[in-house]
């Protein structure tokens, strides 16, 4: 459900990319002076970090979550990796640690369920749950695979 917004045309401003280099009025950062570099390093970096946090209101992250994005996302910027969003290796990690836990949880409740439909209902549900968790598997080992050759062919 994408939206229908019309980027502004900065350029008319003064402010273009090209090549990957931000210019104003035609300066770019490297006319800058040492302490505004450092400075924009600083806020980009805490902007490239808070904004691999971005989730919808109503299916905000876990801490735990959070902060395995945050580690998956600096381990990218330090392989040099920041033109994408973070692999989500630790965040699926933990995401497949909470399934597990809800299947462990959903066992112990089925064996005090007295009857057969509530046993039923349970174990569909652990079912469903392990279909998740081999999904969240599946997603972990490929995004590893992954990252494992193009680490080889750097």
């Amino acid at each position: 459900m994408g939206t229908n917004k019309k980027r502004f045309d900065y350029t008319k401003l003064g402010l273009s990319k090209v090549e990957n280099v931000v210019t104003f009025n035609g300066h770019s950062v490297a006319d800058m002076p040492e302490v505004t570099k450092t400075y924009l390093i600083n806020y980009g970096f805490f902007a490239k970090m808070s904004r691999s946090l971005a989730t919808t209101k109503d299916k905000p992250y876990t801490e735990d979550e959070m902060k395995a994005i945050l580690t998956d996302t600096f381990n990218d910027l330090m392989a040099g990796d920041f033109t994408k969003k973070s692999s989500g290796i630790a965040s699926n990690e933990a995401k497949l640690a909470e399934v597990n836990s809800d299947i462990a949880n959903l066992a112990n409740i089925m064996e005090l369920a007295k009857d057969k439909v509530s046993k039923t209902a349970i174990g569909k549900m652990i079912d469903g749950k392990k279909i998740l968790a081999a999904d969240l598997q599946k997603k972990i080992n490929d995004t590893k695979a992954k990252k494992a050759e193009s680490t080889e062919t750097k």
